[in-house]
């Protein structure tokens, strides 16, 4: 029964320090001190939520990071410039995401 607790006083901490080195990476300090109190105190359900709403969460703030969305177009190299700002957009892109220029009616770039 001992090595029970024992586990548990591990592995609570321990989860919780990786749910902050996680979470500091993806999100903002604020965010990641919020997720490893929560953890800390609520392990048995804070830690398997975190899990859960991870990938969610990682999303969103890809969809809403500029740089993000620049650097993944540039590693895939399907890209066109946009005419108006000269941002870097899919090929497959229709409106541009950072002015909002329509794209619809313009010619398709060979690459």
């Amino acid at each position: 029964m001992e090595y029970v607790y024992f586990a548990l006083v591990l592995v609570g901490p321990l989860s919780a320090l990786w749910v902050f080195l996680d979470c500091s990476k993806n999100e903002s300090r604020r965010s990641a001190l919020f997720w490893t109190i929560f953890v800390l105190l609520f392990w048995i359900i804070a830690f398997p939520l975190y899990l859960l709403t991870r990938d969610e969460r990682s999303a969103k703030q890809a969809q809403l990071d500029p740089n993000i969305v620049m650097e993944h177009l540039k590693e895939s190299g399907a890209t066109k410039a946009c005419p108006e700002c000269k941002a870097a957009l899919s090929v497959e892109a229709r409106m541009c995401h950072f002015c909002g220029l329509s794209l619809e009616n313009e010619p398709q770039e060979k690459s």
